[in-house]
């Protein structure tokens, strides 16, 4: 059966390839970036496949999965989950296609936030290293584009391992990859945290585990915030190699409680007034259920924002 499903889909990838943009160079580019070593597509299409649930469909069972959704179910797979864990990602569009650029990168935070924790209490109060979660910072990279009932068909992909100098230096959405601080409420545009009534969280991506899977918050996280990847109007106004039309932070398990704290910013809107739009997501478990908690905001052009307007 694996079999039977493999064989389209080469043929699909190699017409998406050959469909992606008049410059080829931007997404060769992206993935054969220095550090990244290139990983196949097929093999993660198989991997996404066999990673879900079963589908009354003659399609794939990741066919409705948006780029956000897939790199973090594979990230997830291939390097297994952190306990306490930041996650940056950026997703950016192609002019003049329907190409998607998306990054997602994992900072393991377990090791600093024992470090911290032993010379807060002393090493005979704390659980060990492994307890806390071992393991690399790690970044990859995906080329997507919409084809034949495929919302987001994987063309190219590529993964690096980050070393610690690197990863100490890189900048996430508010902060420092590595700060142990987790506070995304800082964001002076958002409203305060009110519930969600109406989480459109998609079943296929929820996990057994205490918290909403990663792949479950990008994926809430970018339906509420509005993000819009096929179609979007800036890579059909812009004439930019690829535009970052969306960044996002989510930071899990950094305090003492189980819980996770997800930012996510849409940019590049076609708008005169508004800049961008922000999105909070909080989750807090509550033993055997969770509490989902949302924030808004936006970012204008000029001056500031009156609530959820802009002048």
């Amino acid at each position: 059966m694996t079999r039977l499903l493999a064989i389209p889909l080469i043929f699909l990838i190699a017409l998406a390839t050959l469909a992606l943009g008049q410059e080829p160079a931007v997404t060769d580019e992206f993935v054969q970036a220095p550090g990244y070593e290139p990983v196949d597509s097929l093999e993660l299409e198989d991997e996404l496949d066999s990673l879900l649930p079963p589908v009354d469909s003659v399609f794939r069972r990741g066919s409705d999965l948006g780029p956000l959704a897939k790199i973090a179910l594979i990230l997830e797979a291939r390097e297994g989950p952190q306990e306490r864990a930041r996650y940056h990602l950026t997703a950016s569009v192609v002019p003049g296609t329907d190409d998607v650029l998306v990054q997602l990168d994992r900072y393991n935070l377990g090791p600093l936030i024992h470090e911290e924790t032993v010379e807060a209490y002393g090493a005979e109060n704390v659980a060990d290293a492994e307890t806390f979660g071992v393991g690399p910072h790690v970044s990859w990279r995906l080329v997507t584009t919409p084809l034949r009932g495929n919302r987001a068909i994987i063309v190219a992909a590529s993964r690096m391992e980050l070393s610690a100098a690197a990863a100490g230096e890189d900048q996430c959405l508010l902060s420092s990859c590595l700060s142990t601080v987790t506070d995304l409420g800082e964001e002076g545009t958002l409203q305060m945290l009110e519930p969600i009534e109406d989480a459109a969280v998609n079943p296929a991506l929820v996990t057994d585990d205490l918290l909403l899977s990663p792949a479950a918050v990008f994926a809430l996280m970018a339906g509420q915030a509005g993000l819009v990847l096929e179609g979007n109007e800036a890579a059909r106004e812009l004439s930019a190699d690829s535009v970052i039309v969306a960044q996002a932070q989510l930071d899990r398990n950094l305090g003492q409680e189980i819980a996770q704290d997800g930012l996510f910013r849409v940019g590049q809107l076609m708008d005169d007034s508004v800049e961008a739009h922000w999105y909070r997501l909080v989750e807090f478990s509550m033993g055997d259920s969770t509490e989902l908690l949302e924030g808004r905001g936006v970012e204008c052009r000029r001056g500031e924002p009156d609530g959820l307007l802009c002048p």
